[in-house]
């Protein structure tokens, strides 16, 4: 479980980092930005829809204290007028022209102090008679339109009405209020032009008007075609109970919101442009340097530890992380010529230990066998004895290479057998048995003189006829099978534990058994696959099987195989 969770948090790395947080960045910029804009889209456009609301709200209270202004004064001007009253209460046939032209002046005192009603008029049904006063604002048409409908209508509005009442009239082209006081005979009322007092309101391209709906009960009239989109606007006057609706366009008042939001989204556009530049060029001054280092990671993993960084110009911090880095290979680099050092220093430390495994009194003993021999005159013996004594010093004592071929570690083997029949004058049995094309192949030195050393050392004064055989072979897996064998006394159980268990010997004299330095020698020589096993055979003897790679050396050659003793001069 921990080793999934470690490999997951391996495949994320500081470029993804840097990559979907600026990702991330920009759009949660990209939203707000979104949100701010339509936020204040929706501002403006209720701003621009209330605007006009205020607006209609305004001029309908400004009508409405009008019309209940004029409503007051129609019914003091028919409780209170005495002319009024005298032509109401008068004879039909009386003259009355007097009092009508009072009721006339009075009416016309009343209309000048209006601003927002256009006429009040008189109906007087006993003698036929209409008598209307106009604004200065009104024209022939409005007067004539106006007349005729009072004349064609204004019986049946009356018609079974015993109280005031207002309504909505369309005369024309427009929409009229008018307010009616029916007193006996004869009505009292006055009217406003709706359409005519909304001059806040024009029909230009730049208008968001579209028109405007008066609605009274069941009458409605409505100036002008709308579109479908409209936003509706809507006031009831409280006197008349008159809805004014308004209509406006959206598609114009999105233009208007547009055109008010024009510099601010130039400016926010701007703002994001410069926020993702930002952004683009952290995240490039970051992401290069990790790339850079990413690739010559790359290089310097397949083996190029004298790769150096040496790129310049990017963060100070990079600079120094190049610094370091450089420093550090440069330190890897020394720690590897060290430990080389190291481990040649510990080469050459195992042959020369090796090499001063040897008895002196090897040489002490092999010096007065010549000595003894040149007593008794025996000069082929003394010959033999210093040509084969000569060999064995080369080969210990050379200095060009601390290995040799296997078929000069054999011939060296045979040379220090004759060295030991010599001095014992003993007939030991030394046999091999090794296939002719692994004989270049390279090996440590002492490889095979180790075991016909230990084998003559431990088991020749208890065997008579001591024998040792040594076989070379090739494995099906193409490594080199070499086996050591003797007819001797085998090894002690204890020693033999602790070979196979490959701790450390020592003597009880305080020397180390050879076989334990040849192991370590070969294990560096073969880089860790070298295999050695030591047992006792069962018909007596010892038995040490060893399997070791192929080293093949074309600049070994065996021209002297056929000597008998003896190893090639190097």
């Amino acid at each position: 479980m921990g080793a999934e969770k470690a490999s997951k948090k391996s495949d994320i790395s500081l470029k993804k980092i840097i990559y979907w947080g600026m990702i991330g960045i920009i759009i949660l910029l990209f939203g707000f930005c979104v949100f701010f804009m339509r936020t204040v889209w929706a501002y403006l456009n209720s701003h621009e829809t209330s605007v006009y609301t205020d607006m209609l709200n305004l001029q309908v209270q400004m009508i409405e204290s009008e019309i209940e202004k004029m409503q007051n004064d129609i019914v003091n001007f028919a409780v209170t007028d005495a002319n009024f009253l005298y032509i109401r209460n008068s004879d039909p046939d009386e003259d009355r022209e007097f009092q009508r032209l009072q009721v006339n002046s009075h009416l016309r005192e009343y209309l000048n102090t209006y601003s927002y009603v256009n006429g009040l008029f008189i109906i007087d049904e006993r003698n036929q008679k209409i008598t209307l006063q106009y604004d200065n604002d009104s024209n022939y048409t409005d007067m004539q339109e106006v007349r005729r409908y009072l004349e064609d209508h204004g019986e049946a509005d009356r018609a079974g009405k015993g109280a005031e009442r207002g309504f909505l009239a369309y005369t024309g082209e427009t929409c009229r209020y008018f307010y009616m006081l029916p007193i006996g005979d004869m009505a009292v009322g006055g009217w406003c032009d709706l359409g005519k007092w909304f001059s806040f309101i024009s029909a230009d391209e730049e208008n968001p008007f579209q028109g405007i709906k008066y609605a009274l009960k069941e009458e409605s009239f409505q100036k002008r075609d709308v579109e479908e989109d409209c936003l509706e606007a809507e006031i009831t006057g409280k006197t008349t109970g008159i809805s004014y609706i308004l209509y406006l366009s959206r598609r114009e008042i999105s233009s208007t919101v547009f055109r008010l939001m024009g510099w601010d989204v130039l400016a926010s556009v701007l703002i994001f442009a410069v926020v993702v530049g930002i952004l683009l060029w952290v995240s490039r001054s970051a992401i290069r340097p990790v790339s850079y280092i990413e690739k010559e990671l790359e290089i310097i993993g397949k083996g190029g530890l004298d790769h150096r960084i040496e790129k310049t110009g990017d963060l100070k911090e990079f600079q120094a992380l190049y610094s370091q880095f450089n420093e550090m290979l440069d330190q890897v680099g020394s720690l590897k010529i060290q430990v080389y050092e190291e481990q040649m220093a510990k080469r050459e430390i195992y042959t020369a230990y090796l090499r001063m495994q040897m008895n002196p009194h090897f040489y002490v003993n092999s010096l007065n066998v010549i000595h003894s021999l040149a007593e008794i005159k025996n000069y082929i013996l003394i010959e033999k004895m210093t040509s084969c004594l000569s060999d064995y010093l080369n080969y210990m004592f050379r200095k060009e290479q601390d290995y040799a071929s296997i078929g000069e570690e054999l011939r060296h083997a045979a040379n220090f057998v004759e060295i030991q029949k010599i001095r014992y004058a003993e007939n030991f049995v030394y046999s091999v048995e090794a296939d002719e094309k692994l004989k270049n192949a390279k090996v440590p030195i002492l490889l095979v003189h180790t075991f016909v050393e230990n084998s003559i050392k431990y088991s020749r004064k208890d065997v008579e006829d001591l024998e040792i055989h040594i076989r070379i072979t090739e494995a099906e897996d193409g490594k080199i099978c070499a086996e050591c064998t003797d007819n001797g006394t085998g090894f002690e159980e204890a020693v033999l534990e602790e070979i196979n268990s490959r701790r450390k010997i020592v003597k009880a004299d305080g020397e180390h058994i050879g076989i334990q330095n040849l192991r370590e020698r070969a294990d560096i020589f073969y880089d860790g696959c070298f295999s050695m096993e030591c047992r006792n055979r069962p018909e007596g003897g010892a038995c040490v099987r060893m399997r070791f790679p192929c080293f093949m050396d074309a600049g070994f050659t065996d021209t002297e195989g056929e000597k008998e003793n003896g190893i090639v001069d190097r």
